[in-house]
């Protein structure tokens, strides 16, 4: 996917956007779009989440 299409994607979410939107998707947003939107990474290593869903209580 070229950087262009990603740009509208994201471009377009922000400017006209449905509602609270989730996209799960691997590579990066473009940098003209981090700084207008939330972006939260999930991974085990080093993010400030690992997942979707809080980790489960360990009995």
């Amino acid at each position: 996917m070229s950087a262009d299409v990603a740009e509208n994607f994201y471009g377009d979410l922000l400017e006209n956007p449905p509602g609270q939107v989730i996209v799960i998707e691997n590579p990066t947003p473009p940098a003209s779009i981090r700084g207008r939107a939330t972006v939260h990474t999930f991974s085990v290593d080093g993010s400030e989440r690992q997942g979707f869903f809080p980790p489960r209580e360990r009995q």
